[in-house]
């Protein structure tokens, strides 16, 4: 009976492909290995997310004093007026939903130049950016669908458009698009510590259309300085352009040179991103 059962079972599995029935075939195929799909994480309590909160905060908090109240429980109270020059320390509050929120605080900085920028944005250019959004991407804070955005991009252009060049020429930006909704992404398929998890920040997608736009006008009047071996935050360009251009440069060193060796270093920067401060490199601008 169990012979038989296996032939009937490869039978139903083969008459799957013959059908093109893909998805038949691999819940066939992981029944048979056993494969089982890793559990949701539990969302912990409330210490374990204000734990998960100092550490993806700490480098923040190194240069910069809490609250009088508790920074993980309460959002720091601070003007959301938007002001001029300034930066922005960091400070996380947990919600119920499990989710943390980013409250971004103003630090003011000393008075500079009046903000005058020469970049106006077009209605084509907004229309083009609202429809590059993806539509299965997750709202950020301030709930706005990118699908929305996609679908509708030539009724919204316009007044986006306006509220962009507004932005630009004020040289401030909304307090909701500042603020990141950080939800903490497990690397391993049972954390066991705060670094085996990944934060990953939910943004307004309008703050993101509009990087891109500035993105598009800064990247030609700095292409020139940049270095030709950079493969990192360049357009269709990737980790396997890197290892491609390493194993051809090795190999072709070895080729030329018969009995030579290659040695390479690698350097890890552990959390390079995160050790950067908002607030120096407003002083450093100003």
């Amino acid at each position: 009976m169990i012979r038989k059962g296996k032939d009937c079972y490869r039978r139903k599995m083969e008459h799957q492909l013959q059908q093109n029935n893909i998805c038949g075939v691999w819940k066939g195929l992981k029944t048979i290995s056993g494969f089982k799909e890793p559990k949701s994480q539990p969302v912990g309590d409330q210490g374990w997310a204000n734990d998960l909160n100092l550490f993806f905060n700490r480098f923040d908090q190194a240069s910069a004093p809490p609250p009088a109240q508790s920074p993980l429980l309460q959002p720091p109270s601070c003007s959301v007026t938007p002001v001029h020059c300034s930066s922005f320390h960091t400070y996380p509050q947990f919600t119920p939903t499990g989710h943390f929120h980013f409250t971004l605080c103003p630090v003011h900085l000393p008075p500079s130049t009046p903000p005058c920028s020469s970049l106006l944005l077009t209605t084509h250019q907004v229309r083009n950016a609202l429809k590059k959004n993806r539509a299965r991407k997750a709202a950020g804070p301030d709930g706005i669908s990118s699908r929305l955005l996609k679908s509708c991009a030539d009724q919204l252009c316009g007044i986006f458009g306006y509220t962009f060049n507004l932005s630009l020429k004020l040289g401030r930006v909304p307090q909701l698009w500042k603020t990141s909704c950080i939800v903490p992404v497990p690397k391993t398929p049972h954390p066991k510590e705060l670094n085996s998890y990944r934060p990953v920040a939910l943004t307004s997608h309008l703050m993101k259309t509009l990087e891109r736009l500035v993105l598009a006008h800064l990247r030609p009047l700095v292409s020139s300085f940049m270095d030709p071996l950079q493969f990192a935050y360049q357009p269709d360009i990737g980790v396997d352009d890197a290892v491609i251009y390493l194993l051809h440069t090795s190999l072709t060193h070895l080729e030329k040179q018969p009995g030579s060796t290659v040695r390479i270093m690698f350097f890890d920067f552990s959390s390079a991103f995160n050790t950067i401060q908002p607030r120096l490199l407003g002083t450093s601008c100003s």
